[in-house]
């Protein structure tokens, strides 16, 4: 089995899967709590440590704390219990789990991170098609099955990085 974590967003997001078929998710819409609603929320999942075989973990970009919060514990996974870790962009999750052109998503400070399916903006631009900017749900079940899923690799927990809002992708 499998364990799918988003705290970038103001979005909690939390799945097991298996075979590319998930078994149960959680979508929990924060509010400044996701230091507080992590650990109770990964109680509603009712998993053993034992039957997770690899973690696919959001690091970024996003805000410091809800990051923070999903990140340790993906990498606590994987250096104490020598879970597998699959760190995911934030936007190409946002790409490949919806049915859009290009997404974008606030790098405050009136700037950008877009994603085209090609390459992303390693730097924030200062415009945006406002089209881009609605706020697309994770859908976990099409991102799992997603071409995404197949190239990517897997880290070592001690050298995962963390894309935060305002760092370099």
């Amino acid at each position: 089995m499998n364990l799918f974590i988003s705290t970038a967003t103001d979005k909690v997001y939390l799945a097991l899967f298996k075979d590319n078929k998930v078994i149960k998710q959680i979508v929990h819409q924060g509010h400044n709590d996701h230091t507080t609603s992590f650990y109770p929320l990964l109680d509603e999942l009712d998993f053993k440590f034992e039957d997770i075989k690899s973690v696919y973990i959001i690091n970024g970009p996003g805000s410091y704390t809800g990051l923070r919060v999903g990140v340790i514990y993906a990498k606590m996974l994987g250096i104490e219990k020598s879970i597998d870790l699959y760190p995911i962009h934030l936007l190409e999750a946002l790409y490949y789990s919806n049915d859009l052109n290009k997404v974008s998503v606030d790098a405050k400070g009136k700037k950008y991170y877009t994603y085209d399916g090609i390459e992303h903006d390693l730097k924030p631009v200062d415009e945006v098609d406002e089209s881009y900017l609605k706020d697309p749900l994770i859908d976990i079940e099409k991102l799992v099955n997603s071409e995404l899923f197949n190239k990517l690799s897997k880290v070592d927990g001690n050298e995962m990085g963390v894309n935060y809002v305002k760092s370099a992708l």
